[in-house]
């Protein structure tokens, strides 16, 4: 395995000089990981980061330690902006940030912002067939943009066909956008189409002040332990009357009248978020607990037992952030939650 920095001073100064250096000519020859450290912007401005031969292997793009988020934007630790800019790789219709091209990406970690005032961007783009996104304890941050499109969807769209993407422990925030000719483009945390094969899984994210929190007009997402609040339109949305959220979907929250459709779901609900208007989406009070999981496979182990923060989780409560300022514990049932996940 090889380890690269990436940051001030480290092996490469921005995430675009990585991808031009390792990820050119044969690519990488085994398990990869780049960490990242704040202090400076990690995205030079001058491209996308295309993600290509990888050869089969897995590139990990992580925060180093003690540069991981807190949860509140903070440019010490380590960061990705966007703002566009004529003749800018934002320039170019339907871009994301991250554009994996074969199976293997996995993000941790990061907090990344895009708020471009050309033509809007998206932070994750997926359009290969076999591609593949893990994306854990993040924070994506958008912007309130004009008719932007592209910039509509936080996360994903163009999923093709055997595509897999995984959603776990985020924070996402501030997606807006007035394009009206398709409302899957409109600012939401995940747009994916129904072009068949693919696989969501989104579990354990907090979803804020978006226009849409979950948008999907396929029925292989699965939404599981999601909160959702301040949706300009809708918290969850199929656009698609053909349409649903695939089997699993459940115990998701939100504070308006929408959900998935799961037993436990829990709708126009009050969220205590600790201090909202400062953008501290933690929870002042042990909040919807959902209980001990049960015993979840090794992938997931790891990720979903411990919050954002890396609190170890209890009381399960639902979104990025686990309730730790009471006695807490769980409640003693046990619901094989992620199985559909693996």
């Amino acid at each position: 395995m090889a380890t690269y920095t990436v940051g001030p001073g480290k092996d490469f100064e921005s995430l675009n000089e990585a991808v031009a250096t390792r990820l050119s000519g044969a690519g990488l020859t085994d398990y990869e990981v780049w960490q990242c450290y704040g202090g400076q912007n990690l995205h030079d401005g001058s491209s996308k980061f295309t993600i290509q031969n990888l050869n089969g292997h897995i590139l990990r793009i992580e925060a180093a330690s003690g540069h991981e988020t807190n949860g509140v934007w903070d440019e010490d630790r380590a960061y990705i902006w966007d703002g566009g800019g004529t003749g800018g790789y934002g320039s170019v219709a339907f871009q994301g940030i991250f554009e994996p091209l074969e199976p293997g990406l996995e993000v941790s970690g990061l907090q990344i912002w895009v708020n471009n005032n050309d033509l809007g961007v998206r932070i994750f783009n997926l359009y290969e067939a076999g591609c593949s996104l893990f994306c854990e304890r993040c924070v994506l941050r958008g912007g309130t943009l004009g008719d932007k499109r592209q910039h509509a969807v936080a996360a994903l769209l163009n999923v093709e066909p055997q595509t897999q993407a995984t959603f776990v422990n985020n924070l996402v925030y501030g997606f807006h956008s007035t394009y009206s000719t398709d409302i899957k483009m409109r600012g939401a945390f995940l747009s994916a189409p129904g072009n068949g094969g693919c696989t969501v899984w989104a579990a354990f994210n907090t979803i804020v002040d978006c226009d849409y929190g979950l948008l999907t007009d396929t029925s292989e997402v699965v939404s599981f332990g999601n909160l959702v609040a301040d949706s300009t339109l809708a918290g969850f949305e199929v656009y698609d009357g053909g349409s649903t959220w695939a089997s699993g979907s459940d115990y998701n929250v939100s504070d308006d009248a929408t959900s998935t459709g799961g037993a436990n779901d829990l709708t126009n609900q009050s969220i205590p978020f600790t201090d909202q208007a400062n953008r501290d989406y933690t929870l002042s009070s042990n909040f919807a607990p959902i209980g001990n999981p049960g015993t979840l496979a090794d992938d997931f182990a790891t990720v979903v037992a411990t919050d954002l923060l890396g609190n170890t989780r209890t009381q399960w409560n639902p979104g990025a952030f686990e309730y730790t300022g009471g006695a807490g514990g769980s409640d003693g049932t046990t619901k094989k939650i992620l199985s559909q996940l693996m």
